[in-house]
């Protein structure tokens, strides 16, 4: 009898136990879904923990080759809403998820932006050889931070004011973010830098600067082609060469070690781009006077 007590009585804690717990923290709300973990890590700070976000491409594989499995694309039709950035799989992925949710709300990132041209980046991938590294400008995700936050309040109406709170608070970061890098960059004597993949033409355009790419039109380059890009870092005096994870470095190593320059790894598709832009400005502010 008292073993039957005991144990009607840890039967009744548990419940209880699982009742305060789903009381104190109630589930997810709808799914947020975007394409790149840089929009992952700013969505986040606007609309807080209580919503899901899922980002397509995961961390460290390359989203211009990117493909989607069956598996990942059933896990992600139930987003209410997802930010895309022009890269080549959403076109296919769009139609995937389309069919299996119709309310899918899409918001490309690209209107309303001045989009620039690369002829060096990737053609295979994206139409018009369309930069999609918008991310990289504190100036363009001044204007995103303003789009997205609109798009969610009316999506979410209920909680359009805490978006805004959080949103206003954002801006002053990257508005502050934005001070630093052009107050930094107005000083350099030494204003280019080498790239494995051109990834960095909006930060440039903000801050007066020049990539010069290991890449050529998005292949590994020809020995005729190291040959230029070598020619052309040695006129530009450019002290400072970027190898990324998600694309081949054995070009930019090479020419780094003809120049004597010393190569730095950086992803600009890391979560935190501010942290991402500060690193690179200060690698070149510390190269700068460098003889």
């Amino acid at each position: 009898m008292k073993k039957k007590i005991i144990y009607s009585l840890f039967i009744f804690i548990s419940i209880f136990v699982s009742s305060c717990n789903s009381a104190s923290t109630p589930p997810p709300k709808a799914q947020i879904l975007v394409s790149l973990a840089p929009y992952e890590h700013l969505i986040k700070k606007i609309v807080g923990e209580e919503y899901r976000i899922q980002t397509v491409v995961p961390l460290g594989s390359d989203p211009h080759s990117y493909e989607p499995s069956a598996k990942q694309t059933s896990q992600m039709a139930d987003a209410a809403v997802w930010f895309t950035i022009g890269e080549g799989f959403e076109k296919k992925l769009l139609k995937a998820m389309e069919q299996k949710n119709p309310r899918l709300k899409t918001i490309d990132l690209r209107d309303q932006i001045p989009l620039i041209q690369n002829h060096e980046c990737c053609h295979r991938h994206h139409a018009n050889n369309i930069d999609s590294h918008l991310w990289l400008s504190p100036r363009i995700t001044l204007l995103h931070i303003s789009i997205i936050t609109n798009a969610l309040s009316e999506q979410f109406p209920e909680d359009q004011e805490k978006f805004h709170h959080n949103a206003k608070r954002l801006m002053e970061e990257f508005q502050k973010l934005d001070l630093e890098l052009t107050e930094l960059s107005a000083g350099l004597k030494h204003r280019s830098f080498l790239v494995s993949h051109p990834a960095f033409a909006y930060f440039c355009n903000d801050y007066h600067l020049e990539q010069i790419s290991i890449e050529h039109e998005g292949k590994e380059p020809k020995p005729k082609d190291l040959q230029e890009t070598m020619t052309k870092a040695k006129i530009n005096d450019t002290r400072l060469a970027l190898a990324m994870p998600q694309h081949p470095m054995k070009g930019i190593f090479l020419v780094a070690e003809k120049l004597n320059l010393p190569v730095h790894t950086i992803d600009p598709y890391a979560p935190n781009a501010q942290e991402t832009l500060r690193q690179l400005a200060q690698w070149m502010k510390d190269l700068d006077t460098t003889q």
